[in-house]
């Protein structure tokens, strides 16, 4: 970078040159003392017949002089707030300290949108203290922005201050925001269970108690209900969404700003031998101005770029925050929008059969005078732990949610872990797990039967599970026809049983092999006939299947299920009808061939 005119450029220099010749190996060429800013290494190449190649790389060594940086940027404001969070009927108090004084700012409430603007006053240390209201609108945040226009002090080339040179232009914008969550807004919901421990099919009340911020019983509001299979829950990391961040969610400020002053460009400051002389009497040798823009010297006038002082003959800060708004500096606009007993068991063991995971769903109950809703609850058949999620509203602006848990077991659970699904002639092994939930070790007897599958090494066991510990049975079995394959589980001891009941499907795992031969019956010594032997596939399964023989005078016939797909193809696009037009043409000599009940005749397909 250099001055040309006045101006900075960027020139050539210290030129280095290299004259190497290429070899079957690569060539090293070496350039030493780089002053430092950009390089550009260029190559050209000549072979013998005189053709050239270029090649070019750019590179930057650390050092050298650049530019000075004469434009006006942008400063920050700190914004403190008194507090971390606040509630409405609070003021809240921000300490606003600016950079640079004078000073003269605007103060702009933001929440969708502007709210509200009006001048900030600063003392001569640059600061100030803003006192704002909250009120119940500006739930759930508010954005405080703080905009300052004034003059400081100016610095050379190589950022060194100038007391004595003219002041420069100075902005600078702070940004806070006021987090005010809606507590006022938030209900408390108490869910009791009247049972902690069920058994699975067993029923209770699950009783529920709304109340407003204050803990006032909530008259007249409704609550949903939903109980569901904790497992189930946790495999996805379920959590139930606060429904007050549905509905108070932050908000963006929505305003958009836009300064003149970034586009200032500071002029050139004479050095301290020709300040005072006249403008056409301080040029460099180059022609370039040694000053400009600021005047002769701090002294000799009021900086140009601040005449409010005595404009209209009103306060200086009145007229600051006048004159921005009056401007235009600050353009105002929308910018977008910006969740054991020891007696035996008397009579049948009840068999678990309903492993439904959701227990109950109530989209819509009512509270009663006293803010209480009791909510029937039935148990399915699993052996878990279920969480009770409620969710309540007044109907206009409150809401909350609570939880609980109850859980369903046995002293003696069996819980079996069948398989998705078989193939027809799969063989596998049944888990069960025996779970004793008691403080005494039992000897457990497990027993299981099963239709359309057989066990292959008993169906019972005799097991001894200690206390509080769980034991897993494995029992071989084996699919045995396609269909479903239901199976029963029983476990007892001494006083304790369960039974569950499964079913999964069982699969034919048959595929279709298509085979096409071709020949002439036509051909002399024929006689209008042709042997075609076909051999039996190998590993197939002898009670399904079949043969399928279909003849044909061409080949082609094979492709009527694909023209079929394609003329029943029910979207429209360019390339859809291309490829239908395209096949239809192709295959318009032999459509007949074809004789298939779908395919529509000829002219429609013509």
């Amino acid at each position: 970078w250099s001055r040309v005119g006045g101006e900075w450029r960027t020139v050539e220099q210290d030129v280095q040159e290299r004259e190497v010749v290429s070899g079957a190996e690569a060539v090293t060429t070496r350039f030493d003392d780089l002053a430092g800013g950009r390089w550009t290494i260029q190559a050209e190449t000549t072979d013998a017949a005189g053709r050239r190649n270029r090649s070019r790389l750019t590179v930057w060594v650390s050092g050298g002089e650049q530019p000075p940086s004469r434009g006006v940027s942008e400063e920050r404001i700190t914004l403190i707030p008194d507090r971390q969070e606040y509630q409405p009927g609070d003021v809240a108090e921000i300490l606003v300290q600016a950079p640079f004084v004078p000073v003269h700012g605007l103060l702009r409430l933001e929440r969708s949108g502007l709210l509200e603007a009006r001048a900030v006053e600063f003392d001569d240390r640059g600061s100030a203290t803003l006192r704002i209201p909250v009120t119940d609108g500006h739930i759930r945040n508010l954005h405080v922005t703080v905009a300052a226009v004034g003059s400081a002090v100016r610095t050379d080339d190589l950022g060194n201050p100038m007391p004595d040179a003219a002041p420069r232009p100075a902005f600078a914008a702070g940004h806070a925001v006021l987090d005010i969550p809606p507590r006022r807004r938030e209900l408390g919901v108490s869910v009791t269970p009247r049972a902690d421990e069920l058994e699975p099919g067993g029923e209770t009340l699950v009783d529920i108690a709304v109340t407003d911020a204050d803990g006032t019983a909530l008259t007249d509001g409704a609550v949903a209900v939903i109980v569901a299979d904790e497992a189930v829950l946790a495999l996805s990391g379920f959590q139930l969404k606060d429904p007050l961040a549905s509905f108070y969610w932050h908000r963006g400020g929505e305003v958009r700003v836009h300064a003149l002053r970034p586009y200032v460009l500071l002029g050139e400051l004479a050095p301290p031998e020709v300040q005072g002389l006249a403008p056409e009497e301080a040029r460099d040798e180059e022609g370039g101005f040694l000053y400009r823009l600021f005047g002769r010297s701090q002294a000799d006038s009021a900086p140009a770029s601040a005449p409010m002082a005595t404009k209209r003959g009103r306060g200086e800060q009145d007229f600051a925050a006048e004159s921005v708004m009056e401007a235009g500096l600050v353009s105002l606009g929308y910018d977008g929008v910006a969740g054991g007993a020891d007696e035996e068991p008397a009579g049948p063991v009840r068999e678990r059969s309903n492993l439904d995971p959701l227990a109950l769903f109530v989209g819509s109950a009512e509270l009663g005078a006293d803010g209480t809703a009791a909510v029937p609850l039935t148990l399915p058949d699993n052996l878990t732990r279920y969480r009770i999620m409620v969710v309540a509203l007044d109907r206009q602006r409150l809401f909350g949610k609570g939880e609980a848990t109850i859980t369903a077991r046995l002293p003696l659970m069996a819980r079996p872990s069948p398989p998705r699904f078989l193939n027809y002639g799969d063989a596998f092994e049944l888990p069960v797990v025996l779970q004793n939930g008691t403080d005494d070790e039992l000897v457990v007897e497990l027993a299981a039967r099963a239709a359309n599958a057989r066990f292959t090494a008993g169906a019972g066991r005799r097991v001894s599970v200690p206390p509080r510990d769980r034991v897993e049975v494995r029992l071989p079995a084996a699919a045995e026809a396609p269909g479903t394959a239901r199976f029963q589980v029983l476990a007892s001891a001494s006083g304790a049983a369960d039974a569950a009941s499964f079913a999964f499907p069982v699969w034919t795992p048959a595929t279709t092999e298509a085979f096409a031969v071709y020949g002439e019956i036509d051909a002399p010594g024929a006689a209008g006939a042709l042997a075609q032997p076909i051999a039996r596939p190998p590993d197939v399964v002898p009670a399904f299947g079949g043969l399928e023989i279909t003849t044909s005078s061409t080949a082609v016939a094979a492709l009527t299920d694909a023209l079929l797909h394609l003329v029943d193809y029910p979207y429209g696009c360019a390339e859809q009808i291309a490829s239908r037009v395209l096949s239809v043409a192709v295959l318009n000599d032999v459509l007949a061939a074809f004789e298939a009940e779908q395919l529509p005749d000829p002219e429609a397909l013509q």
